[in-house]
């Protein structure tokens, strides 16, 4: 769990980034002011909209002033042909492929001791500097000569026996999230467990029956097809609404708190530090991989989370505007961000044609 120093040192860390980036005049303009010869009115923000602010920390960023519906939805809008999706005979394949990939199994290879590019390899390993523990793990599955994990050690995993325990001298990345032993030597002591393959199980009629609830392999492919269309639809809605709301609120007049967006950022900065983490690799060295530096990722963080809070409000000022109400059944056992999702989509609908 993050604790409220870490949120308040990252924020302090996007807000200080900010404040630079607008001093030297590279940060995006903020669309803030509304283009010329627009009707504008201002309204009272929904309920449920401003409730769900308070779960993002936003109470003193407001939308100033938005051109009303009648005159927006004139060009901005979505075809309903737009949202029509076909599945190819590849995309099934590919669905199919991916699935059975989820459901393959690791399973340990026989007849060789020694590793090879492309085995799974299972570790246990540790590692001392001087002379201390600094880190242990069990049971690592590590792909060899993916460099996923750690290329050096990768490569001296390759041609060493199961069973054995070894020692190697190692230099720890200079951007390691162990900033302690960044760029010196440590010792690593490993053992590998075994060597393994991932093993796709074979599509027949008895594997669906049995792990995909299907009675035959056929069905198990209109149930796929059906899947794909489904997710497909989602992603192209998403792809238009996203694009509707950005030309909409590039219209409107906001009075943002940048200290509210940076903290909303701290979310985003948090989902990448996840997959950092999965990787076994620090923000910063996350960021070089992408191109980025770490000034750059909080950049993008906050510019997110500045698109994102300027979408809710105009949201909930819309949602009155067009006296759009959730029934008994959208609010029935319903949580604050639901309720947010189910609106938004009501708003967006409004310009479907």
């Amino acid at each position: 769990m993050r604790s409220v120093t870490w949120c308040k040192k990252i924020c302090s860390a996007i807000v200080l980034v900010i404040s630079l980036c607008t001093f030297t005049g590279c940060t995006q303009g903020d669309n803030s002011v509304v283009r010329e010869n627009r009707e504008e009115t201002i309204c009272e923000i929904d309920s449920d909209v401003k409730a769900y602010l308070k779960t993002l920390n936003v109470t003193k960023s407001t939308l100033v002033k938005y051109p009303k519906y009648e005159n927006i939805k004139k060009e901005c809008f979505i075809l309903v042909d737009d949202l029509k999706v076909s599945v190819s005979e590849e995309e099934i394949e590919q669905f199919v492929k991916e699935m059975l990939e989820s459901q393959s199994e690791l399973v340990k290879i026989k007849g060789r001791k020694t590793v090879r590019k492309g085995d799974f390899a299972r570790v246990n390993y540790r590692t001392y500097y001087k002379g201390k523990l600094r880190s242990e793990r069990e049971g690592e599955i590590i792909k060899v000569g993916s460099g996923n994990y750690d290329k050096a050690f990768e490569e001296i995993l390759t041609g060493l026996a199961v069973g054995k325990t070894y020692k190697r001298k190692m230099k720890v990345p200079d951007d390691s999230i162990y900033k302690e032993m960044a760029g010196k030597t440590v010792t690593v002591s490993f053992t590998i467990e075994s060597i393994n393959n991932y093993v796709i199980p074979e599509l027949n009629d008895e594997f669906v029956q049995r792990e995909l609830d299907c009675n035959s392999v056929e069905e198990f492919y209109k149930k796929q097809r059906k899947r794909a269309e489904k997710e497909k639809k989602q992603i192209v809605y998403k792809d238009k609404t996203d694009a509707l709301f950005d030309k909409i609120t590039s219209q409107c007049e906001f009075e943002m708190d940048k200290e509210e967006i940076a903290d909303y950022a701290v979310h985003f900065v948090y989902d990448y530090e996840q997959l950092a983490y999965v990787q076994d690799i620090s923000l910063e060295q996350y960021a070089k991989k992408n191109g980025m530096t770490l000034d750059e990722l909080y950049q993008n963080c906050y510019e997110m989370s500045e698109k994102y809070i300027k979408r809710v409000l105009f949201v909930g000022h819309y949602v009155n505007e067009l006296q759009i109400s959730l029934s008994s059944d959208e609010t029935e056992e319903k949580s604050v961000e639901e309720k947010y999702s189910v609106l938004e989509s009501d708003v967006a609908d409004k310009f479907i044609r």
